[in-house]
């Protein structure tokens, strides 16, 4: 077992699927951290002053810093073994880890594509839900700026008519592809939960109304509902909500 860190402290989002997933690994260890929320187009500087670049999640610890959700929580493993997360049998995580993989690079780009091309017209709910827990100058003021970093994230994550068909289309593809990886098991990988499940929850959860994923802003704007109702229905819905309850829940 690793040395347990003096201070850890997680660099993240509040509202998004990569950052889930490393809160939903340290929650299972019950692992001491902080976390230091960031702001949309306010983390650029403050980001870029701590380690060189823009993208969360980042962990802090004792002052060295891990990029990307999968080292984070690979690192997560190492330091907190228990409850495992990672299978014993080698093959076994092998396998999980591939599921990892999937979900982070296939799954999770295009459903971030999707899901904003469909949301962030909205200023008023997206700004709402970005800024949400702030006071309400800061609030008034991110509303604000919110056309300006709307444009940068279009530009960035190539949010735009042609891609965000693709994408979707990928999607659905995806929670096809979940359904027969599954084939009718309640796990992805062995006969219990894994990184493989967690990753895979946490990447697709955003398209079904997973309770405390993320905060949604009441009510839900015409564009959320919209976007909730294209995955109503799908067979892989039922197995994503039943092991957000079941193993996430019970540690939020």
């Amino acid at each position: 077992m690793m040395a347990l860190p003096t201070d850890c402290a997680l660099h993240h989002f509040p509202f998004s699927h990569y950052n889930e997933k490393v809160r939903w690994a340290l929650d299972v260890k019950q692992a001491p951290h902080r976390r230091v929320p960031y702001r949309p187009g306010w983390h650029i500087p403050l980001l870029r002053w701590l380690s060189g670049q823009t993208q969360v999640p980042v962990m802090e610890v004792d002052g060295a810093l891990i990029l990307g959700s999968a080292d984070i929580i690979d690192w997560i493993e190492r330091t907190w073994p228990e409850p495992a997360l990672y299978p014993s049998d080698p093959q076994a995580r092998e396998l999980a880890l591939a599921h990892q993989r999937w979900a982070d690079e296939a799954i999770g780009p295009h459903l971030r594509r999707a899901l904003y091309w469909e949301i962030l017209p909205d200023t008023a709910y997206m700004a709402a839900s970005f800024s949400y827990g702030l006071g309400a100058p800061l609030r008034t003021v991110y509303r604000v700026q919110f056309p300006v970093f709307r444009w940068f994230m279009r530009r960035y994550m190539n949010i735009y008519d042609a891609p965000a068909e693709r994408s979707r289309e990928h999607l659905a593809r995806a929670l096809d592809e979940l359904v027969e990886r599954l084939d009718g098991r309640p796990y992805l990988v062995e006969d219990r939960f894994t990184i493989a499940d967690l990753a895979v929850v946490a990447m697709l959860g955003p398209v079904t109304d997973l309770a405390g994923y993320v905060d949604w802003v009441q009510p839900r704007s015409p564009t959320a509902q919209t976007w909730f109702s294209r995955w109503e229905g799908h067979p892989a819905i039922p197995w994503l909500q039943r092991v957000w309850t079941e193993h996430r829940r019970q540690v939020s």
